[in-house]
């Protein structure tokens, strides 16, 4: 009897060992296979901030984004690459961030659709991440 006790205690200590190294090695979903909540340009997705940034940072951290617009930087940081899409001033911009082992080979001047998750406001960018050019 104490032979089986420890066993089921054996085997129920590795299994929640191993389901707990899993989860702890998850990585959060990427924007790439994900459904899109909302379609906008960067300039829509920039006035909607600027006129309610909390109103908008509800209706749109709900999902995933997929923004259109012009790339006017490449910032490469490492293990980060952040695309920057135009808006209209000169100081509000759309920041996408992807990891950089799936950051895509573009030049500024294109067009991009870009999908990710709303991060928020800084006053200045909307921040997505966890990117993935759309297809």
């Amino acid at each position: 009897m104490k032979r089986i006790i420890f066993i089921l205690v054996l085997a129920g200590g590795l299994l929640g060992g191993w389901y707990a190294w899993s989860e702890y090695n998850r990585r959060p979903e990427g924007a790439s296979d994900a459904a899109v909540a909302h379609a906008l340009s960067a300039t829509e997705l920039i006035a909607a901030f600027e006129a309610d940034e909390q109103g908008a940072l509800n209706r749109f951290s709900d999902g995933v984004l997929q923004v259109n617009g012009e790339l006017i930087e490449v910032e490469d940081q490492g293990e980060k690459v952040n695309l920057h899409l135009t808006g209209e001033g000169p100081m509000s911009r759309v920041t996408c961030e992807f990891d950089a082992a799936s950051a895509p080979t573009v030049e500024p001047g294109e067009q991009l659709t870009i999908k990710g998750f709303c991060a928020g406001f800084t006053g200045f960018d909307v921040i997505l991440q966890r990117c993935a050019l759309a297809e």
